[in-house]
């Protein structure tokens, strides 16, 4: 399944999902965020993502992986994590990050119809071409 087909079916689950697909995907392995560099970059991209000018222009998705919690258990710790970290968006459980590629946790932007992503911890140049792209 590609990363489109799983927005789909997401937006088929979940009614508060944009209708369209969103040009930023934060997908996030909470294990990963135990590396303080990692959690570091996520911060500063949900700071950035949670301003008010680029929430309107910007379709922006956070997706956690499931991990071997039990599904009651893992949606309350994701729901606390969501409050603790302020973070304005719906955040999905999804399962199957390995089946799309991904090895840990990344930002993911479309461009050009195609998702182009980096994984955390990201270099200081990679980090500002980001927010760069972004904000402008």
């Amino acid at each position: 399944m590609g990363i489109d087909s799983l927005v789909r079916v997401l937006e088929e689950v979940h009614q508060d999902i944009n209708s369209r697909i969103p040009d930023t995907i934060i997908w996030v392995r909470l294990d990963d965020l135990s590396c303080g560099a990692c959690l570091e970059d996520f911060l500063t991209l949900t700071s950035v993502l949670g301003s008010d000018s680029i929430r309107r222009k910007a379709g922006i998705l956070y997706l956690v992986e499931k991990d071997r919690r039990p599904n009651h258990i893992l949606e309350r710790v994701v729901e606390r994590w969501r409050e603790i970290h302020s973070i304005p968006f719906p955040v999905y459980i999804v399962e199957g990050f390995q089946k799309l590629g991904l090895q840990k946790s990344c930002v993911l932007l479309k461009q050009d119809g195609l998702y182009v992503g980096e994984y955390m911890p990201m270099s200081t140049e990679k980090k500002k071409a980001i927010i760069s792209r972004l904000t402008n």
